[in-house]
C-alpha cells in the first residue's frame, strides 16, 4: 500500500517509534472533542452523524468508515476529505476537520446543513405538494441550478471534475443555501484532459455513497455520461456538463432522462442517447429554449455538448433574463417577442404610436377639406410619433448588433485568424442588413486595426469611431509606413505599441496577431522585451536572453515584478522548454499558467508562497530549481512526488 505523501513526515516517524507515540495519533486523535453522535445517514462504507463539537460548541456532520472495514481504506478516506477541503467555494460543502477517533479509525467533519436535497424537492413537486410548489417555482429551481454551475465551474478551474452529479448530491438549505456534496469519485485532470495528474487520484465511490458498476465504471446510472460507462480515460469537464444537463432535465420534468426496466437498459440507453424529450415526457408545457439547452448538454458525443459549464450556465441565465439561448437557434420573430417582453413600456408606446398614426391618417383623409388646420396638427404629431418609432427600431437593431458581437467575439488565443475573419464576416452582413446603424463601423474598424489593415480601418472609423476615437491619429501616423498586405516593421510596430496609452487589452491582441504573422521569432522576441519593459517600467532590461536551440529563456533583473497584465501573459507564443527567472523581483508566477516548459528556475526570486506553484501545470513541469529555505518542508511535501526538486544551498546559483 502506498502512503499519502502529504502525511510523509508522520509515516517516516511512525517506523522509528512505538505505536503509542505516533505523532499522527497525537495530532489527529481527540476522543473528547465530538459528543452526542446521532446517525443521520449511511451508505457504502461511510456513516454520517450529527455531532456536537466541544471545541467550537457547534453541531457538525461527522463522517467515518463503517466498523470492520479494511484498514487499507483509511488513507483513501483521509485523502478524499483533504481533496474536498481544497475546494473553497460558497456552494461546495466545507470540510472542518480530519482525524482519528478513540479506536484509531479515521473521520472527518463538515458543515451540517438543514433542508432537503434537490431530489427530495423534485419528488415533493412531482407529488403535487402545495407548500413545495409555492417555495420552488421553476425560476427558483433554475437559480439553484445556476449556483450548482458556479460551484462546478470553480472546481474545473482547480482541475477537478465531480463525476457524480445528481439531485441527491445537491443540498438546498432552509435559507436558500445551495451546496454540492459527495465528491467521492472526483478526479483531477490535466489541461489537455488526457493525462491524469496529482498521483492519479480517483477515490473509491463507495466512500461517498456513489454506485460502482462493472468494475471500473463509477457514477450514478441515469445521470452519468457515456464515457463513464465505457470507463474511458477521456473524462473532462464536458463529462460534468452531461450530468448537469440530466439534472436540468429532472428540474423540468421531475424525472430522470435515462430509464429502463433493468440497470443494463439504463446504461445502454445512455450510450445510445435514447430518451424522451422533456416535452414528450410530461404533459405540462416545457420552455422550448430550455429543452434545446438540455438536448445539447446531454449529447452522446462530447464535442456536441457545451464546451464548459460556464457556457451552460450562461444559457440558463439568458432564459431567466428574457434573452434567447444559442441552442434553440431562435428566429427573428422570437428575438422580437422577447425584446418586447423585456421592454413592455417602450413597446406599448411604440404600438400606441402606430395605432395613433393609422387613426390620425384615416381621420385626416376623411375630414381633410373640413378640418385642414386640425389635420396639419395631427400630421405634425404623427411625424413626431414616427420619429420615436424609428428611434426604438434603431435601438432594437443596435441591441441585435450587440448580441451578435457577443456570439461571434474573437478568440485571440484559439483559432485567432478563423475567429477574426468570422467576426468580420458577421459584422459586414449586419452592415449590409442594417445600413442605418452606423455604430457597426466601430467594431469593424477595430478588428481591421488589429489585422494592421490600416486603410480599411481608417475608412470605417472615420464613419463612426465611438470609443475607438483614439485610433484615428495613430492610423494617420502609421498608414503611410505600411505596404498593402504587409505588416509594420519591427521598429514601427514597437513604436505603435508605445503610442497606445495606457496599457490595454488591445496591446495583446495586436501582439498575438503579430506573433502569428510576422514570420520572425527574433522580431517577436524584441517586441516582447519592449512589452515587458512597458509593464515593468523600472526594469533594467539587462537580463533577457533566449537560446533558440535549447529553447531556454533567461529573464530577470531588478524591477521585474510581473510577467502578465491582467489575464494576458507576456510570454505567450514563445517556445520555452527551460525558464530561468534570474534575480527577479517577482513574488507571483501569474502569467506562467499556460506555458509549456519542463524546467523552471525561481532561485533568488521573491516567490515564497507555495500557493504560487499551484498555478503551474504539474503534468508538464518536470524540474523545479529553488533555494534552500525558500519554502518550508511542510509546503514542499504538498508538491507531486514526480516533480524533481533541485535545491541550492547558495543564493548565488
Amino acid at each position: 500500500m502506498s502512503h499519502d505523501y502529504r502525511l510523509e513526515k508522520f509515516y517516516n516517524l511512525a517506523r522509528e517509534m512505538d505505536p503509542e507515540e505516533n505523532p499522527l495519533k497525537k495530532e489527529l486523535k481527540d476522543p473528547e472533542r465530538y459528543k452526542d453522535l446521532k446517525e443521520v445517514g449511511r451508505g457504502g462504507m461511510k456513516v454520517v452523524y450529527k455531532a456536537l463539537d466541544n471545541q467550537t460548541n457547534r453541531h457538525v456532520a461527522l463522517a467515518k468508515l463503517q466498523i470492520n472495514k479494511d484498514k487499507r481504506q483509511f488513507e483513501a478516506f483521509i485523502r478524499e476529505a483533504r481533496l474536498t477541503a481544497k475546494l473553497e467555494h460558497p456552494n461546495i460543502i466545507n470540510i472542518y476537520d480530519v482525524g482519528l477517533n478513540e479506536k484509531d479509525n479515521p473521520y472527518f467533519t463538515m458543515e451540517l446543513k438543514s433542508g432537503d436535497n434537490l431530489n427530495d424537492i423534485l419528488i415533493k413537486l412531482s407529488e403535487g405538494n402545495k407548500t413545495y410548489q409555492e417555495c420552488y417555482p421553476l425560476e427558483d429551481l433554475l437559480q439553484i441550478f445556476v449556483k450548482v454551475c458556479d460551484a462546478i465551474s470553480y472546481a474545473h478551474s482547480k482541475k477537478i471534475i465531480h463525476l457524480d452529479l445528481k439531485p441527491e448530491n445537491i443540498q438546498v438549505g432552509t435559507y436558500g443555501e445551495v451546496m454540492v456534496c459527495d465528491w467521492g469519485i472526483c478526479k483531477i485532470y490535466d489541461k489537455e484532459f488526457e493525462t491524469e495528474g496529482f498521483n492519479n487520484i480517483e477515490i473509491d465511490s463507495d466512500l461517498m455513497n456513489s454506485v460502482t458498476l462493472h468494475g471500473d465504471i463509477k457514477g450514478s446510472p441515469g445521470f452519468m455520461a457515456p464515457e463513464q460507462i465505457k470507463a474511458e480515460r477521456g473524462k473532462d469537464p464536458r463529462t460534468d456538463v452531461f450530468s448537469l444537463g440530466c439534472i436540468l432535465y429532472s428540474i423540468l420534468t421531475f424525472e430522470k432522462p435515462f430509464v429502463g426496466a433493468k440497470l443494463e437498459d439504463v446504461l445502454v440507453n445512455t450510450l445510445k442517447g435514447e430518451f424522451k424529450k422533456p416535452s414528450e415526457r410530461v404533459a405540462k408545457a416545457i420552455p422550448e429554449s430550455l429543452e434545446a439547452v438540455v438536448l445539447k448538454a446531454v449529447s452522446v458525443e462530447k464535442e456536441d455538448r457545451y464546451s464548459s459549464v460556464a457556457d451552460l450556465k450562461a444559457e440558463v441565465e439568458n432564459y431567466l433574463t428574457g434573452y434567447v439561448t444559442s441552442a434553440e437557434e431562435a428566429g427573428f420573430g422570437k428575438i422580437l417577442r422577447l425584446f418586447i417582453l423585456r421592454n413592455k413600456v417602450l413597446s406599448l408606446t411604440v404600438f400606441a404610436a402606430l395605432i395613433t398614426i393609422i387613426s390620425i391618417t384615416w381621420v385626416s383623409f376623411i375630414e381633410i377639406k373640413e378640418e385642414k388646420q386640425k389635420a396639419e396638427q395631427n400630421l405634425a404629431s404623427a411625424i413626431k410619433q414616427k420619429a420615436e418609432t424609428d428611434r426604438v427600431t434603431k435601438e432594437f437593431y443596435q441591441e441585435m448588433m450587440s448580441k451578435q458581437l457577443q456570439l461571434y467575439g474573437v478568440k485571440f488565443k484559439e483559432d485567432m485568424l478563423q475567429s477574426l475573419n468570422k467576426s468580420l464576416s458577421r459584422l459586414h452582413a449586419m452592415e449590409e442588413t442594417y445600413p442605418e446603424v452606423k455604430e457597426v463601423s466601430a467594431p469593424i474598424g477595430y478588428l481591421y486595426f488589429i489585422k494592421q489593415d490600416f486603410k480599411k480601418s481608417y475608412s470605417y472609423l472615420k464613419q463612426y469611431a465611438g470609443i475607438y476615437e483614439y485610433m484615428l491619429p495613430l492610423l494617420e501616423k502609421f498608414l503611410p509606413r505600411i505596404q498593402p498586405g504587409k505588416l509594420l516593421s519591427k521598429d514601427d510596430f514597437i513604436e505603435l505599441l508605445n503610442d497606445v496609452e495606457p496599457i490595454k487589452s488591445l496591446h495583446f491582441k495586436l501582439l498575438y496577431y503579430y506573433a502569428e504573422n510576422c514570420g520572425s521569432l527574433n522580431d517577436y522576441l524584441t517586441v516582447v522585451k519592449d512589452m515587458i519593459s512597458k509593464v515593468n517600467p523600472t526594469w533594467d532590461e539587462e537580463l533577457f536572453d533566449y537560446n533558440h536551440g535549447e529553447k531556454k529563456l533567461v529573464l530577470g533583473g531588478a524591477g521585474l515584478v510581473a510577467l502578465n497584465w491582467r489575464t494576458h501573459s507576456l510570454l505567450d507564443f514563445i517556445p520555452i522548454r527551460f525558464l530561468h527567472l534570474k534575480c527577479a523581483d517577482l513574488k507571483s508566477l501569474s502569467g506562467l499558467e499556460e506555458l509549456d516548459f519542463s524546467d523552471l528556475n525561481i532561485r533568488n526570486t521573491q516567490v515564497q508562497d507555495i500557493k504560487e506553484l499551484e498555478r503551474l501545470d504539474y503534468s508538464r513541469l518536470k524540474r523545479l530549481y529553488i533555494n534552500r529555505n525558500q519554502f518550508s518542508v511542510v509546503d514542499l511535501a504538498t508538491l507531486p512526488k514526480e516533480l524533481q526538486l533541485k535545491i541550492s544551498r547558495s543564493r548565488n546559483n
